[in-house]
């Protein structure tokens, strides 16, 4: 298995024209590298998602319009393609990859847009399509990963089951046949009016209905993490509109004060919720010196995120950084790890949650904002970060975008597992792949590290 200390990045480069034949065959996948012709003179011609390297030479880039991309000199030269399918309809499609995974020197997984998922058995030279649940209704599988390889789990977007409630997709013999282990219930959260006599405010289980998967990561075959987004659906209430009467309508409302941002923990083929609440942060919802009666329980920008980037320290211990909002969250899922609920007293919840970066969170029972974590006001940007590398020294390495008028190339470092970051380039200056920001990095067995740029 490859993904070497928990590590998967995108990295992104230029699109290039792609010419493609049809075919007629349902179910098939078709992988070519003949038809291709670059925009400008790159050396890829794709902007690559996802890489991962099987040792020091046998390296996979993956991306959009179905491009695959390999390498057997450790990144040096490269091959590639694209990867075309047809859909259940019987329409030849295409994908954008959003994940790939090394299993051996010659087995890796693809998995992307439209339910693709592909599977190579010569290390990146031919492809095949996998069947897989989530490919009859096309829905996106935004994270794929192999135990060996037969045992493997995927996932992707909500809506492909009747209840919108993602599942943790599983296969025993590499994608013949598939089953799923349903969503779990998270903890309590409050929501309603926290200041009207004639309505009660309610308290509802934190659910994973309307979310996404976006990461898997396993430590062994018997314990991994699970993180994805972090928005929900709702349930309606009682709409209020009148500080005068404080009495309820007809009519329903809604509420944000529920989302939680998603984690999992599997452990022994049990999922459990550690799913990131308000209340596992601390915060009751109300950001009113004096709410009236209907001042409704709010949602912050901390616990309604969607984390891609994820590390796991340990078996225990959880290391989450945001794609928006710079948002990083330490979670432990200990034996003795638990939180009170500020919103349910006498109920404890599973985990403790410390919030290691946040610009400005929000004060309980204010109207103003709080002083930004870390308290030394140095609070730390990080765009649309995928994943984290961790060295050979414990030293972590998250790449992030940089914004395309005044790029920076900024790599995001840490060496003490997120408490504190420095910003770095990957890239040097004055050359023609840094006039943009770059996302991908893989940490090969030999401690050599492969870094991409926008061009490549």
């Amino acid at each position: 298995m490859s993904k070497h200390n928990y590590v998967k990045l995108p990295k992104y480069l230029l699109v290039i024209l792609l010419f493609l034949t049809t075919s007629k065959a349902i179910g098939q996948g078709f992988y070519n590298t003949t038809n291709w012709r670059f925009s400008n003179p790159k050396q890829f011609g794709f902007t690559v998602l996802d890489l991962d390297f099987a040792d020091n030479n046998k390296g996979i880039a993956v991306g959009a319009n179905g491009g695959i991309a390999y390498t057997t000199d450790g990144g040096v030269n490269w091959k590639y393609g694209a990867f075309t399918f047809m859909s259940p309809a019987g329409i030849l499609t295409s994908t954008s990859f959003q994940d790939v995974q090394f299993i051996s020197s010659t087995i890796a997984y693809a998995v992307g847009t439209n339910g693709c998922m592909a599977k190579t058995t010569d290390g990146g030279a031919n492809w095949s399509l996998v069947n897989n649940p989530l490919y009859n209704g096309a829905r996106n599988i935004n994270t794929v990963w192999f135990l060996d390889a037969n045992k493997g789990y995927i996932g992707g977007q909500h809506n492909n089951t009747p209840d919108l409630t993602p599942k943790l997709y599983f296969t025993n013999n590499g994608g013949s046949t598939w089953d799923s282990i349903a969503a779990p219930i998270g903890g309590k959260t409050r929501v309603g009016y926290p200041n009207n006599p004639n309505v009660a405010p309610l308290i509802w289980d934190v659910t994973a209905k309307e979310k996404e998967l976006y990461r898997i990561i396993f430590v062994n075959n018997n314990l991994g993490y699970i993180s994805g987004s972090g928005l929900s659906t709702f349930e309606p209430m009682p709409n209020v509109t009148s500080t005068v009467t404080c009495l309820p309508l007809a009519t329903t409302t809604t509420t944000g004060s529920h989302h939680a941002s998603l984690l999992w923990k599997f452990s022994n083929g049990t999922l459990t919720d550690y799913s990131v609440s308000k209340e596992r942060l601390g915060f009751n919802g109300i950001y009113n010196a004096a709410p009236t009666c209907t001042y409704k329980y709010a949602s912050n920008s901390v616990h309604t995120n969607t984390f891609k980037a994820m590390h796991i320290v340990d078996d225990t211990t959880v290391l989450l950084v945001s794609s928006n909002n710079n948002i990083s969250i330490k979670v432990s899922t200990g034996p003795n790890s638990f939180t009170p609920n500020i919103n349910v007293p006498g109920l404890n919840e599973i985990g403790k949650y410390q919030l290691l970066n946040a610009p400005n969170p929000p004060i309980n029972n204010s109207g103003t904002l709080g002083s930004p974590i870390p308290a030394s006001g140095a609070s730390f940007s990080f765009l649309q970060p995928a994943n984290i590398v961790k060295a050979a020294n414990g030293k972590l390495f998250m790449p992030v975008n940089s914004a395309t008028f005044g790029p920076t190339n900024r790599l995001m470092t840490t060496i003490d597992t997120g408490k504190n970051w420095v910003e770095e380039r990957f890239l040097p200056n004055g050359q023609n792949y840094s006039t943009f920001g770059g996302q991908a990095v893989d940490l090969l067995p030999s401690g050599k590290m492969v870094f991409g740029g926008t061009n490549g």
